[in-house]
């Protein structure tokens, strides 16, 4: 908890004019502690990341043209969040509390609980229930998830609306995000093999500190920049070590497998 608050106090300093890199450390340092607890994340630690993204939201981003919602996507990240149409409308059109770490989710995937009142305002703002949306930021972990979902039943998100914000809001930010983690020769890599690593970065985030992060770490450093989609999809494949022995072993591997099939083409 101490190197969190130092974090903190770290970035209360940084004006708009702040260099992403510092602060871009900073966010990943904290993020790697919060998962590194599972389930048990304490709210303070929650609240202390928050405060981190609060904070970092100041600082500029690369611009990235947004592309389409299309195959690769699709493939690669909306049916691995939701399954099929069919499959969200009979299972995903109120609030869920997926498990561990994660807060009262929406939509194609979307953590209430790890956003920002902020982050959740710009995305969600035109929906009717926004005010009570925004008081999910920081619900993590199952019993406080639980007891928020219990207390707003009533809020449901079609699919047209799930869509909506993953094509326009979600997913052209995590394309900025992958665009900054990756930045040493992404321009130069195909389409299928940027979709592979922005959809990683959805289901993983863009953390690069600790043993987790290892197979994240040799796709930045070595295969980005040598432009070699095999080598990452080698790396993607690899991360499957991760969950070993879980019960989302299966799911998450497949998924893996699925980005590194992408990474190649």
């Amino acid at each position: 908890m101490a190197r969190l608050i130092l974090l903190i106090l770290l970035l209360s300093g940084c004006s708009r004019q702040a260099t992403i890199e510092p602060v871009q450390a900073a966010v990943s340092e904290v993020a790697t502690v919060v998962e590194s607890t599972a389930g048990q994340t304490a709210p303070a630690v929650t609240a202390t990341v928050l405060a981190v993204r609060g904070v970092a939201d100041v600082v500029p981003s690369p611009t990235v043209e947004p592309k389409p919602v299309n195959d690769a996507v699709e493939a690669l990240v909306v049916r691995w969040e939701i399954g099929s149409r069919a499959q969200y409308e009979a299972k995903y059109l109120g609030v869920i509390c997926p498990g561990a770490s994660s807060g009262p989710t929406i939509g194609i995937g979307y953590d209430l609980g790890q956003q920002t009142g902020a982050e959740i305002r710009r995305a969600w703002g035109w929906h009717p229930d926004v005010d009570a949306l925004a008081t999910a930021s920081g619900q993590t972990g199952r019993s406080r998830c639980s007891a928020w979902r219990n207390a707003h039943r009533s809020i449901r998100v079609g699919y047209s609306d799930a869509i909506r914000v993953f094509a326009s809001h979600d997913w052209p930010q995590y394309q900025t995000m992958a665009a900054r983690a990756y930045r040493r020769g992404w321009d130069g890599l195909s389409d299928g093999h940027r979709t592979a690593l922005e959809g990683n970065g959805y289901n993983r985030g863009f953390s690069f500190v600790g043993d987790r992060r290892r197979e994240m770490r040799a796709i930045r450093d070595e295969c980005v920049p040598g432009g070699s989609g095999d080598c990452s999809a080698t790396q993607l494949a690899a991360s499957c070590r991760i969950w070993q022995g879980t019960e989302v072993y299966r799911g998450l591997c497949a998924r893996r497998k699925e980005e590194a099939r992408w990474a190649r083409m």
